[in-house]
């Protein structure tokens, strides 16, 4: 295909003589400037990593004059020459990003056709996909044309020479840290978190002010702490094994109605003695701001357990009814119960309690006279809700069992099956002043792992050490158990946010630390961080893959036992970046320093890996050295001309030049150093 006029035939043939006059005669007749040549002459151009340097300038300089009508390039053109044309055609929509093959992202495929369309010259740019295969769905073509951008993430990284260079000049590196994109959000957030902070210091202080309230059994601060602590402890392991038993036919089987519960109250913190009523929907609770008995209600809601009626896929909301005594904070709970309920969308009369918090969700109190309200919807676990299905009877709470009742009104019934087990969970309180017996993790949950039977074992251990503290004892600890709870959460607070105030509580900290170890450990920094010999060396080397695998080929005495052209091309595996199928043929001598030098760079990433980097030994030999063109740079340096070499290898002659001018640079760091 030929594409230009005699008279732009003319023009580019010019301009090559010109721009090409000043290589030999050689390496004007290299095959990749023979081939461009020829293009170039018909109006077709290529542009890509590969070519040769002042081949890439002569194809962006006819491109930017109009001369070349098609060219053939990779997106790095898009991002780079300002060079925009009338059409833009996509080969294919997929690119290799160095790990896998994936679809182009938004802002790629933006940049790229955004080149269609020359100002002035065009009213509309034209955008060619050509799905020769992998043709994508719709919504991933959609995705890929009016797709959001890739948001801008910090690539600020601490590197060795980074580390080296900054203690070196008595730069606290901390303070580089915070000025990186990466601590942006951290450092414009700091002064809401040092109001934040105020405001925590000032509410101990007023906890600490505030008088220690007296309890029936005269409990002191350190007797509410105990009790605290070993609450939190109880909590801590239930989390950690509630999704392992409760998954169990076992533990789901155990929860039949009857079953009497220690219920962790979440509005005050506390374990309160409960009787489970059996499987409800979260419609037939309904927050209510009265009292009665000191009993409440509640639906409590066990995941991944099976699904139960008004639950989620997975869960189960069982109804319980809590022996709870009234104190310091319930007014604050029902105050805002209430709340919530007169904001929540309502659904007939009642608001719905699904729409509440998880914390509060079916948190209820039982009003004087309304059971109705509260259970006179509740079915027959057993049975159902079919049109066989009847409601709770009085007395068929306790035993675990739905038979037959008195005759009497539901409402009736309803109240008289709460007043039951309001009376049961009194007498279960009266009996057992050392604590509620507790199910046996071997008998009757089944679990035969035995980690996780130890994890219940000393759960239950710890649940009897609660049990017989003297706070467990006294009903009256409400609001002194409230004082240390307020404390501890702020405490924490406190904690977290000088945390992220700090020097500390910078991201790359951590990895900070981590490299200066591994620094130390290799003999670089001192314990105190002032910079040695060997880091002062890696300080002045820039132009290699690892300044520290450079700086250890220097003091490994490698190097010594080489001549000029073997040293080269040793150094090369440093500079050379890219990949190569190609086995070079090595001299012997080359070969063993080749071994060598993979040994220390084996070492060095087993000396990342103690300090805890997270660092595979034999992905880092791989990422860091490249021996693809240590042939090409060993005949280059004994005297062979550009165009031998370049036969030797299938890397491309653009990359050649590139590496060696690389390597120029790291040769005279290594002289200096």
């Amino acid at each position: 295909m030929d594409l230009t006029t005699s008279e732009e035939k003319h023009t580019i043939h010019v301009f090559l003589k010109k721009s090409l006059s000043r290589l030999n005669e050689a390496d004007q007749n290299l095959p990749q400037i023979a081939l461009l040549r020829d293009l170039l002459c018909r109006g077709l151009g290529v542009h890509h990593a590969g070519l040769l340097p002042i081949m890439k300038e002569v194809v962006e300089m006819l491109v930017c004059e109009g001369i070349v009508k098609v060219l053939f390039c990779t997106e790095t053109f898009a991002m780079g020459v300002n060079a925009p044309t009338r059409t833009v055609v996509f080969d294919s929509i997929h690119k290799y990003d160095g790990k896998s093959y994936r679809y182009l992202l938004p802002g790629e495929y933006t940049q790229m056709a955004g080149r269609a369309g020359r100002r002035g010259l065009d009213a509309v740019g034209n955008v060619v996909v050509a799905a020769w295969d992998n043709i994508p769905g719709e919504s991933d073509l959609r995705n890929i044309l009016t797709g959001r951008g890739v948001s801008i993430e910090s690539q600020f990284r601490l590197t060795y020479s980074m580390i080296l260079n900054l203690l070196n000049n008595e730069v606290k590196v901390e303070d580089v840290m915070k000025c990186s994109f990466s601590e942006w959000r951290t450092q414009r957030a700091a002064p809401a978190a040092a109001q934040q902070l105020q405001a925590v210091e000032e509410g101990l202080l007023r906890l600490a002010r505030t008088l220690w309230p007296p309890t029936n059994l005269g409990c002191t601060r350190e007797d509410i702490l105990e009790y605290f602590e070993l609450n939190e402890q109880v909590h801590a392991l239930t989390r950690e094994l509630q999704a392992s038993i409760m998954t169990s036919k076992a533990a789901q089987t155990a929860l039949i109605p009857g079953r009497t519960l220690i219920y962790s109250n979440p509005v005050n913190g506390l374990p309160e003695l409960a009787v489970l009523l059996g499987d409800t929907p979260a419609s037939c609770l309904t927050p209510q701001a009265s009292s009665a008995a000191g009993a409440g209600a509640t639906s409590a809601l066990f995941r991944g357990i099976g699904s139960g009626p008004g639950a989620a896929k997975g869960e189960r909301r069982l109804a319980l009814l809590v022996l709870h005594r009234p104190g310091g904070v319930d007014d604050q709970h029902l105050k805002t119960v209430q709340q919530l309920a007169a904001t929540a969308p309502q659904k007939g009369p009642k608001p719905p309690v699904t729409s509440l918090p998880d914390e509060f969700a079916g948190m209820v109190a039982i009003p004087k006279g309304g059971a109705r309200d509260s259970f006179g919807d509740m079915r027959s676990a057993k049975r159902g809700d079919g049109p066989g299905a009847r409601k709770v009877e009085a007395g068929d709470i306790l035993n675990g069992e739905w038979g037959p009742g008195p005759e009497a009104k539901p409402d009736a019934r309803a109240e008289a099956a709460l007043v039951a087990a309001l009376r049961a969970l009194q007498k279960i309180k009266d009996q057992s002043p050392g604590g509620l017996p507790l199910l046996d993790p071997r008998a009757d949950l089944k679990v035969s792992d035995l980690n996780l039977a130890s994890a219940l074992t000393e759960r239950n251990s710890l649940i009897t050490l609660r049990s017989q503290t003297l706070a467990a004892a006294d009903p009256s600890i409400s609001e002194a158990y409230a004082l240390i709870r307020e404390e501890r959460a702020l405490l924490a607070q406190r904690c977290e946010l000088e945390h992220k105030l700090s020097d500390a509580g910078l991201q790359a900290l951590p990895d900070f630390r981590k490299r200066v170890a591994v620094l130390q450990h290799m003999g670089y920094l001192d314990p105190q961080q002032k910079v040695l010999l060997r880091g002062r060396v890696a300080c002045e080397i820039s132009s290699t893959q690892d300044e520290l695998l450079a700086t250890e080929l220097v003091f490994s005495g490698i190097l010594g036992g080489l001549n000029p052209a073997e040293a080269v091309a040793l150094i090369s595996a440093l500079v050379f970046e890219e990949g190569s199928d190609a086995e070079p043929e090595l001299p012997e001598n080359l070969s063993n320093a080749w071994k060598r030098l993979t040994e220390i760079a084996l070492n060095m990433a087993n000396v990342q890996v103690e300090k805890g980097l997270s660092v595979d030994p034999s992905q880092y030999v791989r990422e860091k050295l490249h021996p693809g063109i240590m042939q090409v740079v060993y005949e280059w340096a004994q005297g062979k001309a550009f165009a031998e070499i370049c036969s030797l290898t299938n890397v491309m002659e653009g990359s050649i030049v590139r590496a060696i001018v690389r390597l120029d640079q790291a040769c005279r760091e290594l002289q200096v150093s």
